[in-house]
This record gives C-alpha cells, sequence and structure tokens, in this order.
C-alpha cells in the first residue's frame, strides 16, 4: 500500500506540474485579440488527446489479466511507461520547435482567402 500510495502522490504531482506547465504555454501563445477563445480552443484539443488513452486502458486491463499471476493493470502500467518513455525521446525534437516558433506563428489569420475576389465579381 505504500508504493500504491507514493505512485499515486508522485502522479498527482507530476500532473500538476504538466498542467501549469501546459497553461503557461496556452496563455503564452494565444493570440491576444481572441485570447479566451483561442486557450479555450487549445484546451479542448488537450483534453481531447489526452482523456481518451485513459478509457481506452481501463478498457484493455481485463484482456492484459493473466488469471493466477499478473493483474492487467501491472502489464499496461508497464506498457504505458515505456510507450511514455519511447514517445519522449521520438517526439522531443518536434516538440522543442513547437516551443521555439515566435509568437507570431500562432497568431489567428483574420483573412478570408478568396472573399476579396468573390465580392469583386458579385458588384
Amino acid at each position: 500500500t505504500v508504493v500504491l500510495f507514493c505512485s499515486f502522490a508522485l502522479h498527482t504531482a507530476v500532473g500538476q506540474v504538466m498542467f501549469v506547465a501546459q497553461m503557461a504555454f496556452f496563455a503564452r501563445v494565444s493570440d491576444p485579440r481572441i485570447g479566451g477563445t483561442y486557450m479555450t480552443l487549445l484546451n479542448t484539443i488537450a483534453n481531447l488527446g489526452s482523456k481518451w488513452p485513459q478509457t481506452l486502458v481501463l478498457a484493455l486491463v481485463d484482456p492484459f489479466t493473466i488469471p493466477g499471476y499478473v493483474d492487467g493493470f501491472h502489464i499496461l502500467n508497464g506498457i504505458c511507461v515505456l510507450s511514455g518513455a519511447l514517445w519522449f525521446f521520438l517526439a522531443r525534437k518536434s516538440v522543442a520547435s513547437l516551443n521555439a516558433l515566435p509568437l507570431a506563428a500562432w497568431a489567428a489569420d483574420f483573412r478570408l482567402h478568396g472573399t476579396a475576389t468573390a465580392m469583386q465579381s458579385m458588384a
């Protein structure tokens, strides 16, 4: 139970640090002209990307359980840790390049492409 408690405490602490870092990134790159809306969009996309794996993993606990030997939770926990470490090493350069983009690259483009031509042809 001590290992489970420490694991849960570490997970909670790291999750909070990641959430704060994510919100700070979203606040930094949000276009000030539509700040709240942009932050909501980014947060919605992040939530969609982070919630479905939890449901999938919970659904896979029973199929990964080996009766009498290992609970599927422990097997999936190991798989998730290994896949997370692999993703970190494979994606860290891409994530760093996104973080290094100038703020102007994240600004919303309010120009409607092709609208001026269509309006002129209607006149």
